[in-house]
């Protein structure tokens, strides 16, 4: 029997796709204000003979900041190698087109990722993203060998998305705190 309503696991997929934008959102490089304009020398003021016709503003698109270095992302996909073309079409469609300068690097989960992750985190080789259970990133707090997200939730997400996950979600990844 075949069904067209959102799977388990297509949901939890999607989870970790909006997770994984989120995050990588936040490491886009922050737009800088413009230099202001010099005022020009003053000049002896002229008696203007005719008033000149008034031109309606031209509007100003506001440019993307020039990005001076591209940035790589490595996230390893625990969903296995036969989903990087859905985590690609999403990290293509929704990620990049927001983002330039940041490219992102897929790697497919080893066997025995858990503990192979644990050594690269240690050798300071690790991924910079990943996917896995609550129950797993406990040890690598203990060991304080993951980052600190709350400032980056507190920066750029609005309590209407933190809303759109399920507390025991949320919670479940509160660590010491």
């Amino acid at each position: 029997m075949e069904t067209n309503g959102l799977s388990r696991r297509n949901f939890l997929i999607a989870s970790a796709a909006t997770g994984l934008a989120a995050a990588l959102a936040a490491c886009a490089p922050k737009a800088t204000p413009a230099p202001a304009a010099e005022a020009p020398a003053e000049k002896p003021a002229e008696q203007p003979t005719a008033k000149p016709a008034e031109q309606p503003a031209a509007p100003t698109a506001t440019p993307l900041p020039a990005v001076k270095e591209a940035y790589t992302v490595r996230f390893m996909c625990r969903a296995g190698a036969k989903y990087l073309p859905g985590y690609e079409k999403i990290i293509a469609e929704d990620f990049i087109p927001n983002n330039p300068g940041i490219k992102v690097q897929i790697e497919p989960a080893p066997d025995g990722w858990v503990e192979k992750l644990l050594a690269q985190m240690i050798a300071g080789t690790a991924v910079d993203l990943f996917q896995a259970w609550g129950n797993i990133f406990f040890n690598w707090v203990e060991r304080d060998l993951l980052l600190d997200c709350q400032p980056y939730v507190e920066a750029t997400m609005t309590d209407a998305e933190i809303a759109d996950y399920n507390d025991f979600q949320w919670e479940g990844l509160m660590m010491r705190g």
